[in-house]
């Protein structure tokens, strides 16, 4: 299963390079990191430009926002789930993704999240129609990682396998 790694970032070189070790230090081989920058100015395209062999695809032009940059990530991702980590983010531990993997298996969920550290352990379930289909939106955006399948649409759900 590859897994998409979804970056944006505006004038945030350090976060990038934060991001980037995070990123790079992954145990899984089935990754690839998408990065869309819009147009910094701080020399984020140059540092980009220096990843070679990497499985890594990157673009650095004016967009029309977040989440104008969030779908052009989505567009040129190729993995079977993405999880979105902004500029700065980092992964808990360098064997995450293998571990979701592991845990996913073939089981094929819709939709994949899981507790960052300090976030409390707040769970999030779709059981029956307990919940709103709002509140479920709600705090399936609130959740600090999820991986989302290509092209998900959120309001049609199956129930989630939670890691």
């Amino acid at each position: 299963m590859k897994i998409s790694i979804i970056t944006v970032a505006y004038n945030n070189i350090e976060g990038l390079k934060a991001t980037s070790q995070s990123v790079l230090q992954q145990t899984s081989a089935d990754i690839e990191w998408i990065v869309v920058d819009g147009a910094s100015k701080d020399g984020s395209a140059d540092f980009l430009k220096a990843f070679s062999g990497a499985d890594i695809r990157w673009v650095s032009e004016r967009d029309g926002g977040i989440f104008d940059a969030m779908n052009k990530g989505i567009g040129m991702a190729s993995g079977q789930y993405s999880i979105f980590m902004n500029a700065g983010d980092i992964f808990a531990e360098e064997n995450l993704i293998e571990k979701v993997v592991t845990a996913v298996g073939d089981s094929s969920p819709d939709m994949i999240y899981g507790d960052s550290p300090g976030a409390g352990r707040r769970r999030i379930a779709l059981q029956g129609g307990a919940r709103s289909e709002a509140d479920f939106i709600r705090d399936v955006h609130a959740s600090p990682v999820h991986l989302l399948p290509d092209r998900c649409d959120l309001r049609r759900l199956r129930p989630v396998l939670q890691v």
